[in-house]
Order: structure tokens, then C-alpha cells, then sequence
């Protein structure tokens, strides 16, 4: 699955992140996992289907800057998650 990511407001990625879930959830979005690394600010990632999907999650969040052109790689960003 793709991985987009997510411009947001720098502090104010908790806020986002729970707007997106609700939204995904809520609207039965195909979104498949939400990823804010600590320490990493501004952005999020979200793995979903398409990039409709992903910017149907967003869309009317307070806070959410637009997703950034190109996908992100699992490799790229599998140092900032924890299992």
C-alpha cells in the first residue's frame, strides 16, 4: 500500500492525528494505518489505498497542510517506528 504524507501545523500533529482516525472510521475510508513519529514534527503519515482515500481523511481537518507530491517508501521511514 502507498504510504502519503502529510503537511500539518508544526505541534499540532496529535490534534490532526485524531481528526484523520475519527474521519477514516467515521466515513469507512480505506486508510490503513496512521504513523506520527515523535520528534518528527509537521508531519504525518497515512497508508492508505489511493491517494483519494487519503485525501478524503484530511479533507476539513484544522491544521492539515496538503499531502506532499510523492509516496514515501516503507524502507525510508521504518527507523522511526517501534514495534
Amino acid at each position: 500500500m502507498p504510504i502519503f504524507t502529510l503537511r500539518t501545523t508544526a505541534n499540532r500533529e496529535d490534534q490532526v492525528f485524531d481528526f484523520i482516525s475519527s474521519n477514516a472510521v467515521r466515513k469507512g475510508l480505506k486508510v490503513y494505518a496512521l504513523i506520527r513519529p515523535h520528534g518528527l514534527r509537521g508531519y504525518i503519515f497515512i497508508e492508505a489505498e489511493n491517494k483519494i482515500a487519503a485525501q478524503d481523511a484530511y479533507h476539513g481537518v484544522p491544521y492539515a497542510r496538503g499531502l506532499l507530491p510523492n509516496t514515501v517508501d516503507y524502507k525510508e521511514i521504518e527507523g522511526m517506528l517501534e514495534q
